[in-house]
């Protein structure tokens, strides 16, 4: 999608700064640990050749990362450009103007139209799904608020959750397992692998709480999890079976060999025999340099102390939960006015809602006008829904959260620093194990004396760096943890918006009217009048929504939820009333304007000048016709007197 860009801006933060910028100098002190790996070697690589191998390749390692953190904790520091189209529709945006962003967003719709309809109609809300699987039902009854949450702050509280349950698990089977082996129920056996299963057990809940702190992805911002009684009983089973087998596969592996197996077990005590082959001082070298219960020690504290912080974090965000579910439902008596039905619709959509704008963005329509009416009866219908821009409401933060925000991300920036010293500095033993290796004869043809100390000096070395990766292992693991379930707590973003669904129904009538047409006039106009009697439906609520900030070119592209709806009365009276003042000022005769006016003023004055004329030439024609007709009178009496005088002269 393009940037979307608009002088109004829409009040948008960065809120990655923090978390960036001690990311990025994470990230720029483990480059500078892969530049000086490097540095060294050009100077090992013609003296010991695998040990110039290791640094090359330990130090590309650390800088490829290195400076893949950096970026990633630069892109959290750049400009945080949000565009217009931000954050992502409730349901399917049908205005005309934003098509394009409607369909880049349809995948991250949180409701269609027929629930959004229905939560303002029903007074409910959809966002809140009710937990599946016993692990999930346990949390919400232990912390019933929270159910009203946002998905990934509910997601990252089931995770850990469920770590703790197979931790649980896996310590129980371990705590049956030891006491089992202690009475001898296994036999010499079970003595000789505990170290084995104690390193298993390490290993189980490394991967296990690994395997919990995955960053939460866009789907998981989406749904909730599902955590139920089979991922307990594939723990469970795991934890019963693997070590049953193991011992299964040493004892017959080992069955002819009893004499062994109890000289194993009793340099595994500490025990000193006086002749003993090289497979035994390996053995005995390995117990001295390596055990585990110091990184189990570490791992609980770390699981206590990350789980401390993020369980306290998600109780903060609780408190602030407060799923009210209210609507303004305004159903006020039939009007009657002289409209069309359409004008009604019209009048709504182009003039009061799109005067409700804000930052001059489009309202967002989730359900498109479109009226019908009966042409036979009069009857119409047609409704909409539609939201006002959202503008970003502040965090209500308490001073812990807050606090505890910077520690969390502090400390799992801290742990991953120093999980990748660590693992600078146990090359150095690495180093050492493979020049002790490079400089030695064959071992076969040293003495006693001889391979056991060459013995001692290998297996010591590579101890100490198999003890420094455990440590980097575990202090990554949780360092990962906090770090990914606490980047939801900084990139929550709430929004307050306005929704409006408008339904109107009824009948009109239609009359019609002739305006003007005098006698001698020839301007007139036919009036069609409407009567339509209409009743209004307002559903209005003012709602809070939840959504979570991305990096890069995800942004604001994450599913919103309705977290709490609340009442709107003054909105709601205010949309009635002027959407039925503005109908009611309408007028039902044809008005002109002042051209037009001026023009039939004139043509009226013009038919009057016609009229006057015609009858003043109408007056003219009588009188001459009362004159012809005296003329005429005048000349046949003559002629009369004439005939008289000429009758009497002939007479005489």
């Amino acid at each position: 999608m393009s940037f979307e860009h608009g002088s109004q801006s829409l009040g948008i933060k960065n809120p990655f700064k923090f978390e960036g910028s001690l990311r990025a100098v994470r990230g720029a002190l483990t480059s500078l640990l892969g530049i000086y790996l490097l540095t060294n070697v050009a100077g090992w690589v013609q003296e010991y050749p695998m040990t110039g191998w290791t640094y090359a390749l330990l130090g590309f390692t650390f800088l490829a990362d290195g400076l893949w953190i950096l970026g990633r904790g630069l892109m959290q520091l750049t400009r945080f450009m949000v565009g217009r189209s931000a954050p992502t529709s409730l349901s399917y945006n049908h205005h005309q103007s934003n098509q394009d962003s409607a369909r880049a967003e349809q995948s991250d719709l949180g409701f269609n139209q027929e629930q959004m309809e229905s939560m303002l109609e029903s007074s409910k809300n959809y966002t809140f799904l009710e937990p599946k699987g016993l692990a999930a039902r346990l949390l919400h009854t232990l912390f019933p608020k929270i159910t009203f949450v946002p998905y990934p702050i509910i997601n990252l509280a089931q995770r850990l959750t469920g770590a703790f349950i197979q931790t649980a698990v896996a310590l129980l089977c371990f705590a049956l397992l030891l006491f089992t082996t202690s009475v001898g129920l296994v036999g010499a056996t079970g003595t000789v692998m505990m170290p084995l299963f104690s390193f298993c057990l390490l290993v189980y809940l490394i991967l296990v709480w690994r395997k919990a702190g995955r960053p939460i992805n866009r789907a998981q911002a989406r749904s909730i999890d599902t955590i139920g009684a089979g991922g307990l009983a594939k723990a469970i089973a795991f934890c019963a079976i693997v070590p049953a087998l193991i011992i299964s596969g040493v004892s017959s592996l080992f069955q002819r060999e009893q004499q062994a197996l109890q000289d194993i077990a009793a340099l595994l005590k500490g025990q000193d025999f006086s002749q003993v082959d090289i497979g035994f001082e390996f053995i005995q070298a390995a117990n001295q340099n390596y055990s585990n219960g110091p990184w189990l020690a570490l791992l609980f504290v770390l699981v206590v102390a990350s789980c401390g912080l993020l369980l306290t974090l998600t109780g903060l965000r609780t408190r602030e939960a407060n799923p009210i579910t209210e609507v303004t439902q305004k159903r006020p008596a039939a009007e009657s006015i002289r409209a069309k039905p359409l004008d009604i619709f019209t009048e709504f959509s182009q003039q009061i809602m799109e005067k409700r704008r804000k930052f001059g963005v489009p309202n967002r329509i989730y359900k498109p006008l479109a009226p019908q009416q009966n042409q036979q009866t009069g009857e119409f219908r047609g409704d909409t829904l539609q939201e006002i821009q959202p503008e970003v409401l502040a965090k209500n933060d308490e001073p812990l959260g807050k606090k505890l925000r910077i520690v969390a991300t502090s400390l799992s920036q801290a742990l991953l620093l120093i999980a990748g010293v660590a693992v600078f500095w146990g090359t150095h033993s690495l180093v050492e194990a493979i020049n002790t290796y490079e400089a030695s004869a064959d071992p076969s043809t040293l003495s006693d004396a001889q391979q056991f100390e060459f013995i001692q000096g290998v297996v010591g070395n590579g101890f100490a760096f198999f003890n420094t990766l455990i440590a980097a292992f575990l202090l990554a693991t949780f360092g990962r943890l906090l770090s990914n379930l606490s980047h939801p707590f900084w990139s929550e973003i709430l929004f307050e918006s306005t929704l409006i669904h408008f339904k109107c129904q009824g009948t009109t009538q239609m009359t019609k009217r002739r305006v003007g047409g005098s006698i001698h006039d020839a301007n007139s106009e036919e009036i069609q009048s409407h009567v339509t009697t209409l009743h209004p439906q307002i559903y209005v609520s003012r709602v809070i929504t939840s959504t979570f900030a991305g990096t890069g070119g995800t942004k604001l592209q994450y599913p919103r939820f309705i977290m709490s709806m609340h009442t709107d009365d003054a909105t709601a009276d205010e949309i009635y009333h002027q959407l039925i003042s503005k109908l009611s000022s309408r007028s039902t005769i044809v008005s002109h304007n002042d051209a037009e006016e001026e023009a039939l003023m004139k043509m009226s004055k013009q038919n009057l000048q016609v009229d006057a004329a015609r009858k003043q030439l109408d007056n003219i024609d009588v009188d001459q016709r009362l004159l012809g007709g005296q003329a005429q009178s005048a000349l046949e009496h003559t002629q009369r007197e004439q005939l008289e005088l000429e009758e009497q002269d002939a007479n005489a």
